[in-house]
């Protein structure tokens, strides 16, 4: 989220592990709305 409230990416991998801690890897959340709009069926979509 940034300081507007607006999304901007997801979390979606967190690795931690006896030399690193706390490594994220992110979508960013165009990239997620591509992919939301692929995997969801067109009766769903609105736009």
């Amino acid at each position: 989220m940034n300081l507007k409230g607006q999304l901007v990416g997801v979390n979606v991998q967190k690795y931690i592990g006896v030399a690193v801690e706390g490594l994220n890897f992110a979508v960013s959340a165009e990239t997620l709305h591509v992919f939301i709009k692929e995997l969801t069926p067109a009766s769903y979509q609105t736009n």
